[in-house]
């Protein structure tokens, strides 16, 4: 995306429009994608009931 800035265009415009872009850009993350753990624990045990799930 570009920005065409104008000869005119005050400080206070400029810093108005930088704002603009600055706030449009979300934090990407994988909890958007899967989701937040339910299961109550530390790692460890955590890791222990998922595998322990095959056998």
């Amino acid at each position: 995306m570009k920005i065409i800035i104008k000869n005119k265009t005050s400080k206070i415009e400029l810093e108005k429009l930088l704002l603009k872009f600055a706030k449009s850009k979300s934090k990407k993350s994988l909890r958007n994608v899967f989701g937040k753990n339910t299961i109550k624990g530390d790692a460890l045990s955590i890791q222990k009931k998922m595998r322990n799930e095959w056998d």
